[in-house]
């Protein structure tokens, strides 16, 4: 390792390419980081010492060691270099719309070009000094190329352009004599630190220069510690034919990837392959991979790891609705077990494994998943509050005891009904249990799962579905009894109103939760929109019955109850 105080001016000056490696992030800095950089420079720009202003340190290890034009691959300090390089490019083309009185020829855009921006004597993509990461490099090198952004083709950084306007809006609006502005960027004083291949480790420098700051995402720094220690082209291949696949599969509807998630994955994909009982927090999952990867045979490469990283992250993908199933019962059954949490991802994972595998049919594949489904949402509805992680411990348990050898589907059923043998609070609720429970609680305060009972009582089975998504829960006998309501309640209206205002069999769904307020039960069914107009097949009971007491709200119950233990039944074991 060699490191040099030198300045920023002196670190681009010559005709050398700094490469950000894809393995490292987009460009981020925003309008807080360049107007920090901006005072910087007016700071350093009027110090008549000339002594410049410290702003960090940049890393880098050599790529092509003894080119004619040589290349660096960034380790650290790429969100630093990135701004400077695009400001001057602003400052080339500033210069360029207003040029400036030419006493002795020193500052030109042309020496600005030549000093910061572009090795022009240089041939395709090695004219230009700093090449980032393929998100980001089109927008750049079309502004060091002076091209408009508006016929951009291809990937376009709105950061990065944003940060020339910037830097252009401020060379316009200042006071500044421009040549104490360029002395200042140029002069900014750095540490150049260059690592040695053969005697540095670039992963354990780079931990070292990231234990500050902003922390990277554990996936960040698992991408790294995979890709680093390559050679650049190597590490492009890798990138581009494993990592950005996995990458894809976590974006969000903004186009960016979604780290959290993909942290996710990686804290049930480490103890799925070491099989392990214990999740690593979030903070822990780096470290955890690399004791993960240190573990694994030495013959295997990282090009295999990559691959089954991928593969992997395919089927918690497909768990997370972020890549479809291959078929409608599967989708359908994937949905169901999504809807109750994260916790039964790792199982799931090994299941998709042994169905790619075929050691698993797909018949069997969605009998696996319903009962996983029907475990969490029975104990859901009967509000047991065991915690996501013991959850979680209970499905890992079952997956590292299956084998293809094995029925995968029948060991997932009796490992969930055997739980409830060892320790009670584990146990998978029996009909009379659920039954009790749907009739009996007053599932209204158990908002989500009352919700979701309500949906799939509506829809399960369905070829045309209602958008329950826009419904609301409905209480058919209202929450405030009027007079009109005690009179049809009968006898001791208050504990018939106690006793069954927040039960299934007095619930329902509706798009006119506020349109049917407290009204008498007559009104309800036959203004506009009501139950009697009603599309909810929840609702034909309602509509056929000339009164709402007791006896209705009882006998509604026992029918949506009985349906209930239809779509999320009890496993048969065979």
């Amino acid at each position: 390792m060699q490191a040099a105080n030198t300045t920023i001016g002196s670190l681009l000056n010559g005709n050398k390419q700094f490469i950000i490696p894809v393995f490292q992030r987009d460009y981020t800095w925003s309008r807080s980081n360049w107007r920090q950089l901006w005072d910087d420079i007016l700071r350093a720009g009027s110090d008549s010492a000339g002594r410049g202003h410290f702003v960090g340190s940049i890393v880098h290890v050599p790529d092509i060691a003894f080119a004619a034009s040589p290349s660096y691959l960034v380790i650290d300090g790429q969100q630093r270099l990135t701004t400077l390089t695009i400001l001057f490019a602003a400052f080339r083309d500033h210069i360029t719309d207003n040029p400036l009185p030419n006493d002795d020829g020193a500052l030109t855009s042309e020496r600005v070009d030549v000093f910061c921006v572009r090795n022009t004597a240089e041939q395709g993509n090695r004219r230009y000094k700093l090449a980032l990461r393929h998100s980001d490099r089109d927008t750049l090198w079309a502004i060091a190329d002076g091209k408009s952004l508006d016929n951009l083709i291809g990937n376009k950084s709105d950061l990065i352009e944003n940060a020339y306007k910037y830097f252009r809006e401020m060379l316009n609006s200042t006071d500044v004599d421009l040549g104490s502005i360029y002395q200042g960027a140029a002069g900014l004083r750095i540490v150049e630190i260059s690592l040695d291949r053969d005697l540095d480790d670039p992963q354990s420098v780079f931990e070292s220069m990231n234990s500050t700051g902003v922390s990277l995402a554990p996936s960040d720094l698992v991408r790294n510690h995979l890709l680093m220690g390559l050679p650049e082209s190597e590490q492009t291949r890798l990138y581009e034919g494993y990592w950005l696949n996995i990458e894809t599969m976590f974006r969000g509807s903004d186009g960016k990837t979604d780290t959290g998630a993909l942290d996710q994955f990686l804290s049930d994909y480490i103890p799925l392959k070491l099989r392990s009982n214990q999740r690593p927090q979030v903070n822990q999952v780096y470290n955890e991979f690399k004791a993960f990867k240190n573990r694994q045979d030495p013959d295997i490469t990282v090009e295999a790891l990559l691959n089954d990283m991928s593969r992997f992250a395919g089927y918690y993908a497909a768990f997370t609705g972020r890549k479809p199933m291959p078929t409608a019962s599967l989708s359908a059954a994937m949905r169901n077990v999504r809807s109750r949490g994260i916790s039964s991802a790792l199982l799931v994972m090994r299941l998709y494994e042994l169905y790619e595998n075929g050691a698993l049919t797909e018949t069997n594949f969605v009998r696996a998943l319903k009962c996983v489904e029907c475990y969490l949402f029975r104990r859901a509805i009967m509000g047991f509050g065991t915690y996501a992680s013991s959850y979680w411990s209970i499905f890992t348990r079952i997956a590292h005891a299956l084998a293809s050898e094995d029925s995968p589907s029948s060991m997932v059923q009796s490992g969930l009904v055997s739980r409830g043998q060892y320790y009670w609070p584990w146990r998978f609720p029996n009909d009379d249990e659920f039954r009790q429970a749907l009739q009996e609680d007053e599932l209204y305060w158990n908002r989500g799962p009352c919700k979701e009972l309500l949906d799939r009582l509506e829809n399960e089975g369905q070829r045309e579905p209602s958008p329950t998504s826009e419904y609301t829960i409905e209480h058919i006998m209202p929450q405030g009894l009027t007079d009109e309501w005690r009179c049809m309640l009968g006898e001791n209206p208050d504990t018939v109103h106690g006793q069954w205002l927040h039960r299934l069999g007095n619930l329902t769904l509706t798009a006119y939760n506020s349109k049917y307020s407290n009204r008498p039960f007559e009104e309800k069914k036959t203004i506009c929109g009501g139950f009697n107009e009603s599309a909810v097949r929840l609702n034909q009971y309602v509509r056929e019955r000339s009164k709402w007491t007791a006896v209705q709200m009882e006998e509604r119950g026992r029918m949506l109850a009985a349906r209930a233990l239809e779509i999320w039944p009890y496993p048969q074991i065979e």
